[in-house]
């Protein structure tokens, strides 16, 4: 039974409703037309399944499911299943199964990736028999070259990983493969052979490799053998942004949680010895990802860059053109000399007359500031 318009008018949406409605009109917003709204919004007899599936029984099976259609009903399904945290009973998961696999692809793009889209939440949070994952698996490994059953895959090797699914995951495409081996490793699932599988690892180098290296718990000699420090430092020179980010965020994560510092210092010299090497682009990115990291650095790893003179490198680039430059520049000698005056004392002597300059004759004041902030630190340093 459908709700009369009157009726319709008087009927109160719990918020659950309510939110999936918001998330269909902005959608919508954009794109507004004046075809017959009835064709576009989902029927009140599926509303109210949506409510009693989602906040009473929170049961789900296949006969319910065919009710959604057409499109808009459908879409209505795929919003709820994928606001909705809590998990629903799927009846007959084998129903399901049987449907989706033998369906896909639909022909209408729309349709497709809809029901993609359902059957994607149902992977992810709702299905629970083992059965059903091994169908679902025998299944994609046939049709991975089509990126639906690739991503269904890795959701189930996410879902429920297996030590089974060593034997194919390097039949995944390669924006599959990274996740589908951190799910693994994470979920302390380890390849039989280890030595072979870092082997094989590192004979394709790809963007995503430095996300699962730290869970392969590799010695410092495995990572020394292995050329960990150069890769690193190659993906950083690279101008393609996910190589750069995925070596960053291990450099990152790996000086805050204090391991394999020396993999940080090496490179982070390293960098610092090429800088000259770089176009101006290149060469902005890389000094400000090095300030970030000195932030992040402890007192003796900053000592041991001092040390190596980065400080010297940092003077020189006082004299380049580019006011982003030369204040990035600041902020690292400010930073070194504020945390280790002794170490940093004789380098910063070196360019004070330059540094002088800029907090006299400087037209922008953020670099006047950070000028004046460093000379008095110095004079502060000689007066002592």
């Amino acid at each position: 039974m459908t709700l009369s318009s009157r009726d319709h008018a008087n009927f109160k949406q719990p918020r659950f409703l309510k939110n999936l409605q918001m998330i269909n009109n902005e959608e919508e917003e954009e794109d507004i037309n004046f075809q017959d709204i009835a064709i576009n919004s989902p029927s009140d007899d599926c509303k109210k399944l949506i409510l009693s599936l989602f906040e009473e029984t929170r049961r789900l099976n296949f006969q319910q499911f065919c009710l959604f259609h057409p499109l808009a009903n459908l879409n209505l399904l795929k919003r709820a299943l994928e606001n909705y945290d809590d998990q629903i009973i799927i009846e007959d998961e084998n129903n399901f199964v049987d449907f989706f696999m033998n369906s896909f692809p639909f022909q209408e793009s729309l349709l497709n990736d809809s029901m993609f889209s359902i059957f994607n939440s149902l992977v992810c949070k709702h299905f629970q028999h083992i059965s059903t994952f091994d169908a679902i698996t025998a299944k994609c490994l046939n049709h991975l070259k089509e990126d639906y059953f690739a991503e269904l895959l890795q959701n189930v090797i996410r879902r429920h990983p297996s030590q089974i699914h060593w034997n194919y995951i390097n039949l995944l495409p390669q924006k599959f493969f990274f996740n589908s081996v951190f799910s693994l490793l994470n979920s302390k699932i380890f390849p039989e052979n280890r030595a072979a599988f870092i082997e094989g690892l590192f004979n394709e180098i790809r963007p995503g490799i430095f996300r699962i290296i730290p869970l392969l718990n590799l010695t410092q000699e495995e990572l020394i053998k292995f050329d960990i420090p150069r890769l690193l430092f190659h993906f950083l020179e690279s101008s393609d942004f996910s190589f750069f980010n995925d070596a960053f965020q291990f450099i990152q994560q790996s000086i805050k949680n204090n391991e394999n510092n020396f993999l940080a210092i090496e490179t982070m010299q390293n960098l610092f010895e090429n800088l000259e090497n770089y176009d101006f682009t290149k060469k902005c990115q890389i000094i400000k990802m090095l300030n970030s990291l000195i932030d992040s650095l402890n007192d003796k790893s900053l000592g041991s860059l001092i040390q190596k003179g980065i400080l010297d490198v940092i003077g020189d680039l006082l004299f380049t053109n580019s006011k982003e430059i030369v204040l990035v520049s600041l902020f690292i000698i400010e930073s070194c000399f504020r945390r280790l005056p002794n170490e940093s004392l004789r380098y910063v002597n070196n360019f004070a007359d330059v540094i002088e300059n800029l907090s006299i004759e400087s037209n922008d004041v953020s670099l006047q500031n950070m000028s004046h902030n460093i000379m008095k630190m110095l004079h502060v340093r000689i007066d002592c």
